[in-house]
């Protein structure tokens, strides 16, 4: 009944943000328009990842990974978030996928107990890490909430500013490998590899300048907010009591991330730098050589195919 010819679509009922401080509410979500299915370059793709705050709007963690819809992805991403911030929010935001099991379950680790007891599988494992925020009420500030995707709305609705001020030119700039027959991975499978050695750095860097804008542009002003408008999130960050903000961030010892890291990747058989990792390490020593044997030319987003159509064949004769 609810799929038929000619139904409109049934509008989400919006209500009014809420939160107290930085780190008291942070949305996360991946994004997808650069990924296999959207430039449909063979296999190649990439995955984004973010988080965003709430209270501030503030972009909090934005990387480029190989793959951001596994669980084990999303558990080495939870813990460079918590590295980065060096702590965690009281509530974290996100839709359904496989990449949420081990954030879920390290949120509630981090943010509650002294001692619990994670059953993943066959597997139960002892944890021991006291918090300040224990005695923090589950039901009023749960440490995880799952929602629909277009119930995530702080971060989904993110994606299209960044998709209207960098996303489109970056993907035709992609799409110009394949337009104009640069790249072939059926050919020569190295293409894969060094189409990733010369982008990775220059997707990133948009990545950061774009977050960069983002943490430094005014908000516009609404008079119906709940929270902070019409301010700057970094400034927001700095001084959130001059906003009436309180700062949430709940801070952890890196001994629990480090604990943490050892078990995910026992458990999963897959360590950070296996989980991230675009090309070998032998290859990244070929293309650098390379890159040195046709004089070092600068590598950026207008001239990158270009370099690429250099050192292609080098590489293919190695």
């Amino acid at each position: 009944e609810k799929h038929f010819p000619g139904r409109k679509p049934i509008r989400q009922i919006r209500t009014r943000l809420n939160s107290v401080g930085p780190y008291c509410k942070v949305n996360a979500d991946g994004h997808e328009k650069l990924g296999v299915l959207a430039l449909k370059m063979g296999d190649i793709g990439f995955a984004i990842y973010g988080y965003k705050d709430k209270w501030w709007d503030n972009i909090l963690f934005l990387v480029l990974v190989p793959e951001s819809c596994t669980a084990a992805a999303g558990g080495h991403l939870f813990l460079n978030f918590a590295e980065k911030i060096s702590g965690i929010p009281i509530q974290l935001t996100t839709d359904k996928g496989p990449e949420v099991g081990y954030q879920h379950a390290f949120m509630v680790t981090l943010r509650y107990v002294s001692v619990i007891f994670l059953f993943f599988w066959t597997m139960e494992i002892t944890y021991r890490f006291r918090s300040v925020y224990s005695e923090l009420d589950n039901v009023t500030f749960p440490p995880h909430v799952i929602l629909k995707s277009t119930h995530n709305t702080l971060i989904e609705g993110f994606w299209h500013w960044f998709s209207d001020k960098s996303g489109k030119n970056i993907k035709e700039v992609l799409l110009c490998g394949k337009t104009e027959y640069i790249f072939n991975t059926a050919v020569d499978r190295n293409d894969r590899s060094l189409f990733y050695w010369m982008f990775i750095p220059l997707l990133q860097k948009e990545l950061n300048d774009f977050q960069h804008y983002w943490n430094n542009h005014r908000i516009c002003n609404q008079e119906k907010k709940l929270m902070p408008s019409g301010h700057i999130p970094s400034f927001a960050l700095e001084y959130p009591s001059q906003l009436n903000g309180i700062d949430c961030r709940i801070e952890i010892p890196k001994e629990a991330v480090t604990q943490l890291r050892e078990f995910l990747e026992e458990d999963t058989g897959m360590s950070r730098d296996e989980c991230f990792r675009w090309y070998s390490d032998e290859f990244a020593q070929t293309a650098l050589t390379t890159w040195e044997s046709i004089g070092q030319p600068a590598i950026n987003l207008s001239h990158a195919w270009d370099v690429f159509a250099q050192m292609a064949p080098l590489i293919m004769q190695t």
